[in-house]
């Protein structure tokens, strides 16, 4: 009687595991095609900046301390 309580509680355990799981790899999938999203407009906008020789502009993508030799 004790082994198939434990047994139902092992499997129970399992199956919400499975479960949280499951939702925990669709938050992070969802808030990743969220992100690229802004990344590949930074991107686009960089070159943009490049194409029209725009130094101002490139500087503004470029992390602070560092300068552009162009």
């Amino acid at each position: 009687m004790l082994w198939k309580h434990s047994y139902r509680a092992i499997k129970l355990t399992i199956t919400l595991i499975k479960i949280f799981c499951i939702f925990f790899l669709l938050y992070f999938q969802s808030t990743s095609i969220i992100m690229e999203k802004p990344q590949t407009d930074v991107i686009s906008e960089f070159k943009q900046a490049l194409l029209i020789n725009d130094k101002k502009l490139m500087q503004s993508y470029i992390t602070e301390g560092i300068e552009l030799q162009c």
